[in-house]
């Protein structure tokens, strides 16, 4: 098994400016998004295989703002759903230069079986409309509190990161 590592990408102006227009929400919360609304900063090489996810906001007093995208992958050979974070720091001054990327994480339910009906309604719409119909949590939004524990601690990863409290 692939042990989880930290890596660091740039991030563009353009990708920066679309993470101080997703900070601008302000606030702290979790929405769940489809295929098509991941985000740019998602790199084009990693998209194709990504099925929607959550995206996590986590604001201060302070003006700093978290954001992590936790990509939802289906890997189909082994029947089940894994979540790969990428998580940037937008300060009041803007956004960070780079994002932080977990790869084979270690944390409790970073992969999980699929729901059993999850192929045959999967085939009629899409796998990033099934968790969004059917959501782990039991809805598409909400509080940091009612945010399901796979993503949870993908968010608590992603933080220590981006704080420089984790190992690459």
């Amino acid at each position: 098994m692939a042990k989880e590592r930290t890596q660091r990408l740039p991030l563009s102006p353009e990708k920066r400016k679309e993470c101080e227009r997703l900070a601008e929400v302000k606030g702290s919360g979790w929405w769940r998004i489809q295929k098509d609304e991941i985000p740019s900063f998602v790199p084009e090489g990693m998209r194709s295989k990504l099925d929607g996810g959550v995206m996590v906001m986590l604001g201060s007093s302070s003006g700093v703002t978290q954001l992590m995208y936790g990509a939802e992958r289906v890997d189909k050979p082994a029947g089940e759903l894994d979540i790969q974070p990428f998580g940037m720091t937008v300060f009041s001054s803007g956004a960070s230069t780079g994002m932080a990327l977990i790869h084979h994480g270690d944390w409790i339910d970073r992969t999980t079986p699929l729901p059993p009906d999850f192929w045959r309604v999967a085939s009629s719409c899409s796998t990033a409309s099934y968790f969004f119909a059917n959501p782990p949590e039991g809805k598409t939004s909400g509080s940091l509190d009612e945010l399901g524990p796979g993503h949870k601690y993908a968010f608590e990863k992603i933080s220590l990161a981006l704080s420089g409290s984790s190992s690459s």
